[in-house]
């Protein structure tokens, strides 16, 4: 009896995979996963040649379902500093530090703006985020497409950041946002003070 009850539990746990993988290969608006082991492999994946590692980008583009921001706020982190580099540094990051692009300026926005600052050779660090694992918003394609042709560019393609996340709602929804006020969950690998925002 006990046989027949594993065996069944097996064939149950088989099938709920099957189905799980075939919703997931049937939907259209796929276009990216974000691998679950970023955050352990992340210090590692990227450093770069100029031992810099980096959460954050000169520019950072964030993807909702549906909507498209960026900020520019970024940290330069040298990989000797004794800090956590599982966790990202505290940009102080405020709601109006985020700016909208709409889907159809996107590409121009990427062509002129972006494009330029790459002049000269100068290595450009940048990051693609989500607000979820999985990353609908087609201006996805876009981004990577643009990145991935472009040899000046070194970026990241990760999930947003609590602060990043918190920050950005309150935009959003337009509600009240104080970082000093926030009971952080995940933490700050390098903190930073009020004054040291620039």
């Amino acid at each position: 009896m006990r046989k027949t009850i594993f065996f069944v539990a097996a064939l149950l746990s088989l099938f709920g995979g099957c189905v799980s993988v075939s919703q997931k290969n049937d939907a259209k608006d796929l276009l990216y996963i974000i691998p679950h082991q970023q955050t352990k492999t992340f210090a590692h994946q990227f450093k770069q040649d100029f031992s810099i590692l980096f959460f954050y980008g000169e520019f950072n583009f964030v993807l909702t379902d549906n909507q498209i921001f960026l900020h520019h706020r970024n940290i330069k982190l040298n990989a000797k500093e004794k800090i956590d580099f599982t966790k990202p540094p505290q940009l102080r990051l405020m709601p109006n530090d985020f700016s909208e692009i709409k889907l159809a300026d996107l590409q121009g926005y990427l062509n002129t703006n972006v494009l330029d600052t790459a002049a000269n050779g100068r290595t450009v660090m940048a990051s693609v985020v989500s607000n979820s694992d999985t990353i609908r918003n087609p201006a996805f394609t876009t981004l990577n497409n643009f990145f991935q042709s472009k040899s000046h560019f070194s970026y990241i393609i990760r999930n947003w950041t609590e602060e990043e996340a918190l920050a950005l709602k309150a935009k959003i929804f337009k509600t009240a946002y104080n970082p000093d006020t926030i009971h952080w969950k995940v933490g700050f690998g390098k903190m930073l003070n009020a004054a040291k925002r620039k």
